[in-house]
């Protein structure tokens, strides 16, 4: 039996609350230090013979909103995969918050990755459980308590935490309902507050808005850059939507054969150049 859909007393985004997340960081960040969050530095992957990514080099700022173009096969999603460690380069480095991940210790791992948000085409919210429950999922990285798991035992203060989140990516009034009767857009909007609970430093998005409508396809998106201009948090979306490389980026990386083509400001990249990338 469906939970019904049920306003909530949640402490919005310029609340005074006791929740210092999201209400404290929606106040734009001090973003003159514009020292790079994300580098990669000539990396390369093979797998058996196919070259997947060939001295790729580029790096995302805080605040900065970065998309990665190119078509199937061209290394975007290894390239992203490679920040939480998910896959390691042959050669080349990945530094993530000023730390090589070529010699880090495991440790140190879990706290950059509890610090970055994965969003991703399958938003994987687990379809039985409300929306707000699923929010709660995004503290497990950097809290101790099983409570976090069900928004019934979850301590008030997490509770009020994933309720701003939600009603930051406007869906509090659906808090209590169950993922599976969510749309798709709400259902990624849901995974975008997720990753917000995680208080992250940067978002990584592989083609969030691949399998929705274009008109929540536009929402989600204008949700994304938001976020990441009004918290100060780096983003890198990949996308085979060149309007939204070109609407809702600072930057755009063209991956052709594994091979950076390109890496100009969005405002400076016309869309024949963008559909370059394409080309065989």
């Amino acid at each position: 039996m469906a939970t019904q859909s049920s306003t909530l007393p949640v402490q919005g985004p310029h609340a005074t609350a006791e929740t210092a997340h999201p209400s404290e960081i929606l106040s734009p960040r001090d973003n003159s230090k514009t020292s790079p969050i994300l580098c990669f530095q000539g990396v390369t992957k093979q797998f058996g013979t196919q070259r997947v990514l060939q001295g790729v080099t580029l790096s995302v700022r805080p605040g900065e909103v970065t998309a990665l173009l190119g078509s199937n096969g061209s290394g975007k999603s290894t390239l992203l995969r490679m920040v939480p460690k998910l896959m390691v380069a042959d050669s080349g480095d990945v530094q993530v918050f000023g730390q090589s991940l070529s010699s880090i210790r495991r440790k140190e791992l879990r706290a950059i990755r509890s610090q970055v948000g994965f969003i991703f085409q399958k938003h994987n919210l687990v379809p039985r459980l409300s929306a707000l429950t699923n929010t709660l999922h995004g503290a497990l990285g950097r809290t101790r308590s099983p409570q976090a798991w069900f928004h019934s035992i979850a301590p008030s203060r997490l509770r009020q935490e994933a309720l701003a989140c939600l009603s930051q990516v406007g869906l509090q009034e659906h808090a209590l309902k169950e993922a599976r009767f969510l749309s798709g857009g709400q259902s990624q909007r849901v995974a975008i507050a997720r990753a917000l609970m995680q208080r992250p430093k940067l978002i990584l998005a592989d083609e969030p808005v691949a399998s929705l409508d274009p008109d929540a396809g536009e929402h989600v998106m204008r949700l994304l850059r938001t976020v990441a201009k009004e918290m100060g948090i780096g983003l890198l979306f990949s996308t085979h939507h060149l309007e939204h490389a070109i609407g809702y980026s600072d930057n755009i990386v063209g991956l052709v054969g594994g091979k950076i083509k390109f890496n100009n400001p969005a405002n400076g990249v016309n869309i024949d150049k963008l559909r370059a990338v394409y080309e065989k």
